[in-house]
């Protein structure tokens, strides 16, 4: 019988090879094109993020730096290189955005806190209907929308 399938296939009875020698130069071969490429890719890649810095300015011999201490977007500079400006002279404009979301944040936290704090104290006081009273009410009163 096995005369047969040796006669059918002859590769039958050849030990496969233990070598891993072609498997390993091709790995080698994929993770170098890919380092390659990606390397390539992000040397040529165009940025388009801000990159924030502090500015200098030298006033009669001196430098002084005029930078923001949160940090935000130009919108405006109101001054070129050169220029003479006097005291409270208006230099840069920043852009709202960035302050009016802060700002919504911070009042959306403060009032949930004055509400968690009204139903705390209501809790506390054995109360079944929670005492909206304080700045929680004026707040309420400015804008009926946070109920």
């Amino acid at each position: 019988m096995m005369n047969q399938l040796e006669q059918i296939n002859p590769d039958l009875n050849k030990k496969p090879s233990s070598s891993a020698r072609a498997v390993i130069i091709f790995g080698l071969l994929v993770v170098g094109s890919i380092f390659i490429g990606l390397g390539g890719w992000a040397a040529t890649a165009p940025l388009a993020k801000a990159v924030s810095a502090a500015a200098t300015l030298a006033v009669k011999g001196e430098r002084k730096k005029i930078q923001h201490f949160e940090g935000g977007i130009i919108s405006a500079l109101h001054v070129t290189e050169g220029q003479f400006v006097n005291a409270n002279d208006l230099l840069v404009s920043l852009n709202p955005l960035q302050a009016n979301a802060s700002m919504a944040r911070h009042n959306a936290q403060l009032n949930q806190a004055l509400a968690r704090e009204a139903r705390l104290r209501s809790e506390l006081l054995d109360e079944e209907t929670i005492i909206v009273e304080g700045q929680l009410l004026d707040r309420l009163a400015k804008n009926p929308r946070l109920l």
